[in-house]
């Protein structure tokens, strides 16, 4: 299995343990989002692998808002079926 988010942040202090680091993780965001600010996948990106989580995927869509695309999903799809 694996988790994805998309167009979201990490909501726990820096210093908050993480479990499950075997796990993939993706991450979505569009550069465009007024809602989260793409900063916040970024910052998400680097404290899940700082914390040493194996995968973690960022995939950047420009141009994109606080909304998914067709691209987006494709992704999500693609990366899913990957983990099985």
């Amino acid at each position: 299995g694996g988790t994805f988010a998309l167009s979201g942040y990490l909501p726990l202090p820096n210093d908050a343990p993480i479990a499950n680091k075997g796990l993939p993780v993706m991450l979505c965001h569009g550069t465009s989002d007024n809602i989260i600010d793409e900063r916040n996948a970024h910052t998400a990106h680097a404290r899940l692998t700082g914390a040493g989580m194996k995968t973690v995927n960022l995939k950047i869509y420009p141009g994109m808002g606080h909304y998914t695309a067709l691209e987006e999903l494709n992704d999500v799809r693609k990366w899913l079926a990957s983990l099985f």
